[in-house]
C-alpha cells in the first residue's frame, strides 16, 4: 500500500492500482487475513489476490458482504477497460433480502475483477455485464 499517495493506493504485481477513496482499513492496512476460502470481507487486496489465485470463485463471491464496494472504487492502470461493458445490470446474486444499495454494489466487484484481468468476458457477461 502506497501510503504516501493521496489517496493511498494498493498496487499489485500486475501493475494495477486500487483506489478506494482513502479508506486504509479496506486496503488491508494493519491487518493480516488468511489465504483461505472464507467469504471476502473488507480487506480488498486480500480478496482480489485470493480471487486471482483461484482460492475463491464467483460462487464464494455470491455470499460476500458488499458494503464497501461502492461506485467510488477505482482501478488504476487496468489490464482491461471498464468502458468495454455496461455494468448497470451486472450482479452476483438475486436481490432477495439485500438492501438495494448493497445489491447495486455487486456490479463494482464484477467490474474490478474484470479490470484486473481476473474475470474474463464470458464470466462478466454471464453475470449481466453487457458489451458496448
Amino acid at each position: 500500500i502506497d501510503l504516501n499517495s493521496t489517496p493511498p493506493i494498493a498496487w499489485f504485481d500486475n501493475g494495477c492500482g486500487l483506489d478506494v477513496g482513502g479508506n486504509t482499513t479496506i486496503l488491508g492496512k494493519n491487518s493480516s487475513k488468511p489465504w483461505d476460502k472464507v467469504v471476502p470481507g473488507w480487506d480488498f487486496p486480500n480478496a482480489i489476490i485470493r480471487t486471482s489465485m483461484g482460492i475463491i470463485n464467483v460462487d464464494i463471491w455470491k455470499k460476500a458482504n458488499f458494503d464497501y464496494w461502492g461506485d467510488h472504487v477505482k482501478v488504476l492502470n487496468s489490464i482491461k477497460s471498464a468502458d468495454d461493458y455496461d455494468w448497470t445490470n451486472a450482479r452476483l446474486s438475486e436481490q432477495g433480502n439485500l438492501a438495494s444499495w448493497r445489491w447495486n454494489n455487486q456490479k463494482n466487484v464484477i467490474r474490478v475483477m474484470y479490470q484486473f484481468g481476473i474475470w474474463d468476458a464470458k464470466t462478466v457477461e454471464n453475470l449481466g455485464a453487457v458489451r458496448r
